[in-house]
């Protein structure tokens, strides 16, 4: 099979052109195509509920690298228009905020995989964890309310693509059946510790008084057209962060751990914004 242009690249993935009108991610080396084919089925349940998702054609193998064909969506992330024009930060903050609650508007089935029983299993293979944070996570996950709700599981500007005919979502394999408030609390956690994975200096201090904005400004938007809780949001934050150690991002790491061990004892001063 020949490939078209590669259209973007990401750690998991290269997306090239596929004929008219579509692309092909394909994952690398090693993946495997069962992970494919769960991004695929996630793609096309959402997308049938008429979220903001692109349309799924299927999945194909190139040599032994599992791909998944999509409607094509041309246009900047969020978060590349986000960088080239900060003087929009506010705005942004909003459309994220009306993205994210429209998704959180579907019910889904409960033959949807779990969004619980995904950051358990996380927690679980957080090598970074030692048995008393762990046990203390997975006590804080038991007693945290589960939900109906399509929840993105990694929802944040990077992920969102600015079509002609308005924002697509797309990477919907954490996709799962949950609690909204949890949802939120990951896309605070992402975008807090953002600013992370530049180097230091005037760019990063900069870009993290802008992630500030960005995210007080997504939490009252978003609040304005859903029920939220930000003590519901801040309860979510140490349990995902436990979560997020099994990524391996040695960036985050310690941050990760600091806010994972306020399980041993809340901290009331610990806030999404």
């Amino acid at each position: 099979m020949d490939l078209g242009s590669l259209v973007g690249r990401g750690k998991r993935a290269d997306v090239h052109a596929y004929g008219d009108g579509r692309v092909l991610k394909l994952f690398v080396d090693g993946t495997d195509s069962g992970e494919a084919a769960g991004e695929a089925e996630a793609t096309k349940v959402v997308h049938d509920l008429g979220l903001p998702a692109p349309a799924c054609f299927g999945t194909v193998t190139v040599g032994a690298r599992p791909g998944i064909v999509f409607e094509r969506v041309d246009g900047p992330t969020m978060l590349a228009d986000f960088l080239a024009r900060p003087w929009r930060t506010l705005a942004v903050a909003r459309q994220m905020a009306e993205l994210h609650a429209v998704i959180h508007g579907a019910v889904i089935s409960d033959r949807y995989p779990s969004q619980r029983e995904a950051v358990r299993r996380k927690i679980l293979a957080a090598g970074r964890l030692d048995e008393n944070l762990r046990d203390a996570a997975l006590k804080a996950l038991a007693a945290l309310p589960d939900g109906d709700r399509v929840c993105h599981g990694d929802f944040h500007p990077g992920n969102v693509i600015l079509g002609p005919r308005g924002p697509v979502v797309i990477d919907w394999q954490d996709a799962k059946r949950g609690n909204p408030a949890a949802d939120i609390a990951r896309t605070v956690l992402l975008a807090r510790h953002a600013p992370l994975h530049f180097p230091p200096g005037p760019h990063r201090v900069v870009l993290t008084l802008l992630t500030r904005l960005l995210v007080t400004g997504y939490l009252r938007y978003y609040s304005r057209l859903r029920p939220l809780r930000l003590s519901d949001v801040r309860a979510w934050l140490p349990v995902l962060a436990a979560a997020r150690l099994r990524e391996g991002l040695e960036v985050e790491e310690t941050a990760l751990l600091r806010l994972a061990g306020l399980l041993a004892g809340r901290d009331p001063t610990c806030r999404p914004e």
